[in-house]
């Protein structure tokens, strides 16, 4: 039979199906099926939406997939009615075209197909598939279950793909920015409808990749590495890369986990090597909202430069501060974007910081200039102190051999249980709040060595009043302020306060001593051996004695040295003066 047709079809105003060629000879009836086919076929444009509506043809539609917009393709059907071989090509470089949630195609991006398949029942088999989409071109072959209950079993491969315009193709990387070129080898397997995705295994090559988040603050670079999917698992081995221009290494092994609310991957094994130290831990990332991903990481780090991790984070603007990181950790969050991150981050730590030195601040010296405006301690920091410790005084910054907490996240802020940082000739313990918006506030005592105690002593004698138990120099102080911008205010209220309590009490106690312990001096022995005046017969009356006697010269006033205060009385007018805010001197 020779055919040659044209027709409209599916309300469209001009032909768009044509068919020509030969069918038969057909034979017998019952040889009908093995009759020979050798036809043309030309469709479109043809609406993907509109054909899903049609009892038959809609049925070999998957769901998820969408079209609006014509597409043409030409068919060339050869073979016979039962077995019958079809080479497709379609060029839908001008329709927009979307697979659920994961593939989105836009009108202007290429996509054309050239195949050669043929229906075997449920089921289509690809002999060759050549697929070109945006610049890249991959070629397939295997078999694709045209109903959800028939598996997938379809092997792909590309060479030198690149990966820049994928962000418009691909929703979930719509907000990255990637160049570099992939090479893939993968065979996908199993169930592939109802929002099922198959196995997946094979090779992921990856050469000279860089990605940089869109409005984020974090960027890859030099990526080029081969990850290795293994069903529901992708293996990366030690891979070398530059984040935000630091040298970074990773190792890890992801698990991906498909349930009714979305894609969970769990990070099983997570090594990085950065900054000179590296994080070992296990994590999660929960797909269930697009706007607001879950997730999870705990884990600890050893070793990792803490000025190098801030600057390499954007973290630049906040405390500048050097050393070595170590601790643990253990966080639970959600959302994409910071701030949601911030509001929702909890979790907490133990976390410390050795041979460091924390820039813009030198606690020492705001400790020790708060109190040289005290009466008594204007000579605090005498030369000879300033020289013999040079690290506290003159330096901006604080220099310190280890600085540790505990921590608590909630409600946006890193709550501190515990904070001590320990330097050569002091130490600082306390507790207090740092917000994830770079707010500051911690409360601290500072406890100088017994060396420079005993120096700041030599300076100022009074300083033996802020002592504790241990005869060591202490203050409280509070660190507070917005990240870079920190104060170290010494509670100088505090040290007034003891120091006049302590100057009255020493000042009460010794006067009453000298008060109440005065005694009579005793009186000489005579050195004859004679009785002592106490118990030599009482002089005679004044009216008895001698007239001359009882009218002694007086002596002028004027003549009279001047009187001695009370030593008691001076005491307490000390300590009396140094409470109300006097001089002590």
């Amino acid at each position: 039979i020779q055919l040659d047709l044209a027709a409209a079809v599916l309300g469209a105003a001009e032909q768009n199906v044509r068919v020509e060629g030969t069918l038969g000879p057909l034979g017998s009836p019952e040889a009908a099926a093995n009759a020979p086919v050798d036809l043309r076929v030309d469709l479109g444009p043809l609406v993907v939406d509109r054909l899903k509506k049609l009892a038959l043809i809609g049925e070999s539609i998957p769901a998820e997939l969408s079209s609006p917009d014509p597409i043409a393709l030409s068919v060339i059907l050869s073979g016979s009615v039962d077995t019958l071989g079809t080479i497709v090509s379609m060029d839908a470089s001008g329709a927009a075209i979307s697979y659920g949630d994961q593939f989105a195609k836009p009108k202007g991006v290429r996509f054309a197909v050239d195949a050669d398949v043929k229906r075997v029942g449920d089921a289509i088999d690809v002999a060759k598939l050549d697929l070109h989409l945006a610049k890249a071109h991959l070629t397939g072959s295997g078999r694709i279950g045209l109903t959800p209950e028939m598996p997938v079993d379809f092997a792909l491969s590309g060479r030198d793909v690149p990966l820049d315009g994928w962000g418009r193709l691909i929703p979930a990387a719509a907000a990255l920015d990637a160049t570099g070129a992939l090479d893939l080898e993968l065979t996908a397997k199993g169930p592939a409808g109802g929002g099922r995705i198959p196995r997946l295994d094979g090779t992921l090559g990856l050469r000279r990749v860089s990605v940089n988040q869109s409005g984020g603050d974090t960027r890859i670079d030099d990526l080029t590495t081969t990850v290795t999917l293994k069903g529901d698992r992708a293996e990366i081995p030690p891979t070398d890369f530059k984040l935000n221009g630091s040298p970074v290494r990773i190792a890890t092994t992801v698990k991906r986990q498909a349930s009714r609310r979305g894609q969970k991957f769990t990070f099983e094994r997570l090594k990085l090597s950065a900054f000179d130290g590296s994080i070992d831990g296990v994590g999660s990332y929960e797909m269930a909202e697009a706007d607001e991903p879950a997730f999870s990481i705990r884990g600890k780090v050893d070793g990792i430069d803490v000025g190098a991790l801030a600057a390499h984070f954007g973290a630049g603007s906040a405390l500048q501060m050097s050393g070595r990181l170590q601790g643990t950790f253990d966080f639970d969050g959600r959302g994409s974007e910071w701030e949601v991150i911030r509001r929702a981050l909890v979790g907490n730590g133990a976390l410390e910081v050795a041979d460091g030195v924390l820039k813009g601040v030198n606690i020492a010296e705001s400790v020790f200039g708060g109190l040289t405006g005290i009466p008594g301690l204007s000579n605090l920091i005498s030369p000879k102190v300033r020289s013999k410790y040079p690290a506290l005084f003159g330096m901006d910054d604080t220099v310190f051999e280890v600085l540790a907490g505990k921590m608590t996240l909630r409600d946006g802020q890193a709550l501190l249980d515990e904070i001590a940082l320990a330097a050569r000739d002091y130490r600082l313990d306390g507790k207090g709040t740092i917000g994830l918006d770079k707010a500051l506030d911690i409360g601290m005592t500072f406890v100088a060595s017994q060396n420079l105690t005993a120096d700041l002593i030599d300076s100022a004698k009074e300083i033996q009043y802020l002592t504790d138990a241990n005869g060591r120099f202490n203050l409280p102080l509070r660190l507070a302020g917005s990240m870079p911008t920190i104060r170290a205010q010494p509670d100088v209220q505090y040290a007034v306060r003891q120091l006049s309590s302590s100057l009255l009490q020493t000042g009460l106690s010794k006067g009453l001593d000298a008060l109440i312990g005065k005694k009579r001096a005793p009186e000489p022995v005579p050195e004859d051996g004679a009785e002592p005046v106490a118990n030599a017969p009482a002089e005679r009356p004044l009216a008895e004695s001698d007239p001359a006697e009882q009218s002694p010269v007086q002596p002028d006033p004027a003549e009279q040295p001047p009187a001695q205060p009370d030593p008691a009385e001076e005491l307490i007018r000390r300590g009396l003066g140094a409470l109300l805010g006097g001089d002590q001197e």
